[in-house]
């Protein structure tokens, strides 16, 4: 079966965490999907994590080893390879739950969005309670749940105030890839957000948390 979904990890100095990312990647519910591991020239054990899983995990899984250049330059070589209709971006220190991508790929093709969000629990290391964050500030909007949002409507201007960090967020790959991307620049994953979502058409939301 053809994969549908990339899913991006950009990797740098993250060893500590980067099995249990790729554990969680694995055990998604849904056969739709590839991975792209992505070693922006990290200096620690992680290049040897990427090797083992790669083999072991071939079939849908592929590793990328570059010279670093900061997470926006990880973004600007994954996107361009990309050859899936969507993708969407783990960060290493994260993890998906099972259905993430079954999720936000069936409401993606439900209503043909160009972006589709879902909520997110926040964990602290060492810390055992799990904080479930809506993924936007509800202090100024209360975003619909699984309904589409229009550009041109009132409704489209209440996901600026979404949270523009990578989690639980699927795109349409064609809305980013003329979006171009500085090296050596932090929170250049908030910039994918803004420059899709002023590029996009279609969005929806879901508060379940992925």
């Amino acid at each position: 079966m053809t994969a549908q979904v990339t899913i991006i990890v950009p990797i740098y100095k993250v060893e500590k965490y980067l099995r249990a990312c790729f554990d969680s990647l694995l055990r998604q519910t849904s056969p739709d999907y590839t991975i792209l591991a992505v070693n922006d020239g990290s200096p620690d054990g992680c290049d040897a994590i990427i090797r083992e899983y790669v083999g072991a995990h071939r079939e849908n899984m592929k590793g990328i080893r570059k010279e670093n250049g900061g997470y926006g330059s990880v973004l600007q070589l994954a996107i361009a390879q990309l050859d899936t209709p969507y993708f969407l971006i783990c960060d290493p220190d994260d993890t998906l739950e099972p259905k993430a991508v079954e999720t936000l790929l069936k409401l993606a093709k439900v209503s043909q969005a160009d972006i589709t969000i879902g909520a997110k629990m926040i964990m602290h290391e060492g810390e055992p309670v799990e904080e479930y964050d809506a993924a936007y500030n509800r202090a100024y909007v209360t975003l619909r749940k699984n309904s589409v949002y229009n550009r041109g409507t009132e409704a489209f201007n209440d996901l600026f105030f979404v949270d523009p960090s990578p989690h639980a967020k699927l795109y349409r790959t064609e809305i980013a890839r003329d979006i171009h991307f500085p090296e050596h620049v932090s929170y250049t994953d908030n910039m994918l957000f803004d420059l899709a979502l002023l590029k996009a058409e279609k969005v929806i939301y879901t508060d379940e948390p992925l």
